[in-house]
């Protein structure tokens, strides 16, 4: 939160310095002069490249998994367990058969290079999350998760992958009032935002021993797919000649989802809880021919 305090000042200040300096322009008179060689150039259809830069000031999404079937739960004792005699548990499947809040996203910092036309808005970008969060379901010999003298403890866990960072944002960039085509001045924008890799679910199984993971094997159980994401945004430009800078502040609302659950896990039911996405960001684009 405190980089997030941080940009968010930066940008006051650019807005700032922008808007006093065109405001300290607007007041000093001159005899008219030629115009400059590249005046105008804005108003015409040209195109644009840059880059986008971007931090995300909120964002969680909580994953729930249940009914989590006898395969992945079913994990048999460590060849090195011999030592343990007979007990209920300890050749049976783990009985807890759910896993809360799987997944847990918090800031996101995003790069975008920017293709625009006028006001059409292509971008192709990389989203770098916070590390997905393994959770755990442990059971000993007795048939709890306690760790004790002469327990040895079998477990599963559940984390999400994204194996693909890459993501398409396309839509509109319009100027709020007509003066941004000779300075500086508002813009609002929308559009969508579609990952291009779906969620993978992966199920981890293993061996507690000693303080030391021992993994017996992982399995994938289920893809979750994000539906185009529509977003606004909304942001100061300031344009000199063929350079437009920018600060901008855009929220994503929350993408509906289409799950694939893998063989042998149909009966699996995954539930999230997500939030939308804010990010606030600075922008440089290029004005070509």
């Amino acid at each position: 939160m405190n980089a997030v305090r941080r940009l968010v000042g930066i940008i006051v200040v650019v807005i700032s310095m922008c808007i006093t300096g065109n405001i300290g322009a607007d007041e000093v008179t001159s005899s008219p002069v030629a115009p400059k060689k590249n005046e105008g150039l804005w108003k015409g259809k040209w195109f644009t490249v840059g880059l986008e830069l971007g931090i995300g000031a909120a964002y969680l999404g909580n994953y729930d998994v249940t009914h989590v079937p006898v395969g992945v739960r079913d994990i048999p004792r460590h060849p090195g367990d011999d030592w343990v005699g007979a007990t209920p548990y300890l050749d049976e499947p783990i009985i807890t058969d759910s896993i809360p809040e799987t997944l847990e996203n918090d800031p996101s910092f995003s790069g975008v290079l920017v293709l625009q036309a006028w006001w059409l808005h292509l971008g192709y970008g990389l989203l770098r999350n916070s590390d997905t969060q393994h959770v755990r379901v442990s059971q000993n010999q007795f048939g709890t998760d306690r760790r004790g003298y002469g327990t040895t403890l079998r477990y599963y866990e559940t984390h999400a992958e994204k194996r693909d960072k890459g993501y398409w944002q396309y839509g509109l960039t319009v100027p709020v009032f007509p003066r941004l085509w000779n300075g500086h001045g508002f813009t609002l924008g929308a559009g969508y935002v579609k990952e291009r890799s779906p969620l993978v679910f992966v199920a981890e199984q293993g061996y507690d021993r000693w303080d030391r993971d021992h993994e017996y094997r992982t399995v994938e159980f289920a893809e979750i797919h994000n539906n185009p994401v529509p977003y606004c945004r909304i942001g100061y430009a300031y344009r000199h000649e063929r350079l437009q800078s920018s600060v901008y502040v855009q929220y994503n609302t929350v993408a509906t989802e289409d799950v694939t659950y893998r063989s042998g896990f149909k009966d699996t039911v995954i539930e999230n809880d997500v939030d939308p996405r804010v990010s606030v960001g600075l922008s440089m684009l290029v004005g070509i021919k």
